[in-house]
């Protein structure tokens, strides 16, 4: 390998280390950051799925699916997501079986 090369794989290096150190910092500090929320909303975080668990989530079940779609909406809109339910007419599948 020449000299020119090497030392493009030299300087290639210590700007990759030199931008991966602080992002990894910057990762453990984020990783650290959403495990303090987890804890500290623990017990609403498990409702709000206990309560959407709670729902029948069955296709052919129109009227629970629809409330599940509104749960889902208030749970986003709770967290300053901006949302809306989008719907197709019911289609009615039928099924045929050769016998």
């Amino acid at each position: 390998m020449n000299r020119r090369c090497s030392q493009f794989s030299l300087g290639f290096l210590l700007c990759t280390l030199m931008v991966m150190i602080p992002l990894s910092a910057r990762a453990a500090t984020l990783r650290e950051e959403v495990r303090g929320y987890r804890q500290g909303h623990e017990k609403e975080i498990v409702g709000e799925l206990v309560e959407l668990l709670g729902i029948p989530n069955v296709a052919s079940d129109h009227d629970n699916i629809a409330r599940n779609g509104d749960l889902l909406l208030a749970m986003l809109e709770r967290r300053g997501i901006s949302a809306r339910r989008l719907e197709n007419r019911r289609v009615r599948l039928q099924r045929s079986s050769a016998n």
